[in-house]
This record gives C-alpha cells, sequence and structure tokens, in this order.
C-alpha cells in the first residue's frame, strides 16, 4: 500500500484517513489492535513521527486509544442515538484495563513483599552490628 504522492494532504492525514477508512468500514472492529508503529511505517513507506502523528489524530478524535507497552487498539464506537455498537457489557478497552491494573496490583505487592525482606534483612545486620561493638 503507500501514500498517494499526488496527494496534497500531509502524510500523516492520509495514513490516518486509511485507518479511519478500515475502521468505518469495519475492517479493523472495536478491541482490535492496529498493527504496530513498525507495520505501520513499512505498510505506507513513511517514518515512524509519520505514524505517531496519525495515531495522535486518530486518539483525538476518539476512533482509538493507547495502552502503553501494548498498542493502539480501536475504541467501541458509538451511534448517534448514544448507544454502543457493541452488545458486550464490558467493553474490551474496559477488559484490556482491568487487566493492566491487575497487573499492576500484582506488581505493587511483589515490590511490598520484596520491601518488606529487605527490611528484615536490615533489622537482621543492625542488630547484628550493634552486637559486634
Amino acid at each position: 500500500m503507500g501514500l498517494r504522492v499526488d496527494d496534497s494532504q500531509a502524510p500523516y492525514l492520509q495514513v490516518a484517513e486509511e485507518l479511519r477508512q478500515a475502521i468505518q468500514r469495519g475492517s479493523l472492529k472495536s478491541g482490535d489492535r492496529l498493527p504496530s508503529i513498525r507495520e505501520l511505517r513499512e505498510r505506507y513507506g513513511v517514518a515512524s513521527m509519520t505514524v505517531q502523528n496519525a495515531l495522535r489524530l486518530l486518539r483525538s478524535e476518539g476512533l482509538v486509544y493507547a495502552v502503553p507497552g501494548r498498542g493502539s487498539f480501536v475504541r467501541q464506537q458509538v451511534s448517534r442515538t448514544g448507544a454502543a455498537t457493541d452488545d458486550a457489557p464490558h467493553t474490551t478497552e474496559y477488559q484490556v484495563v482491568r487487566r493492566e491494573l491487575a497487573s499492576i496490583a500484582a506488581e505493587l505487592q511483589r515490590l511490598g513483599d520484596r520491601v518488606t525482606q529487605l527490611e528484615k534483612l536490615t533489622e537482621k545486620t543492625s542488630r547484628g552490628s550493634k552486637q559486634a561493638r
């Protein structure tokens, strides 16, 4: 695929438009992960910054959202009546955020346990050095 060289639109706008159309056509559905920046860069023959600008535009339009370390995902689309187009009680975005929060909570627990271990070790070390005096 590549960009139209005869198009007066900036390359990032062309990339955003192609992705926007894929979302509107249903080729990319709610919860789908978009191709990586590297994949989009290679597909369109543009720089990483161009792809990042296109994704930033789509985020500002509410079409996609980013999950750090995971990528960009298609946001659940809302119809003009305000009803979500998905019938699922929890959107994919919600589920992704929930998994991320569970992962963060587990990591915080692990770090808290490690701090407790280090505090116990520090107490033993300081008791041992006081006894040596």
